[in-house]
């Protein structure tokens, strides 16, 4: 992640549900830069898109940091240099975040 992509999702864990002129103003920065970072979080599956349109949730940080750990396990397998311990290492890492990062959204 990039600073401001980790600056946005710090954002959006506290505030949970958003569109992205709230994000623009709040972090002080381009909207299609915000779009971006929005697609990216998307892809990623830290996000989804909200019933309303134009909107967005944030996922819990252990469905979100799950999913991006399921993403680079599925590419890592087919990656055969790759170890056990890496996947433990992975997960491990994984788990240290989704603790850190738990306390940020349930506040």
């Amino acid at each position: 992640f990039k600073d401001d992509e980790v600056e946005v999702y710090l954002y959006i864990l506290k505030n949970k549900d958003f569109d992205l002129a709230s994000v623009a103003r709040a972090m002080n920065m381009d909207e299609s830069n915000v779009e971006r970072i929005i697609k990216s979080f998307l892809d990623k599956g830290l996000i989804i898109e909200s019933s309303t349109k134009q909107r967005f949730k944030c996922l819990h940080p252990r469905m979100g940091l799950t999913n991006i750990y399921k993403i680079w396990e599925q590419n890592a397998l087919k990656d055969k240099n790759i170890g056990m311990a890496e996947f433990r290492k992975k997960r491990a890492k994984i788990e240290l975040l989704v603790r850190t990062l738990s306390n940020v959204y349930e506040q």
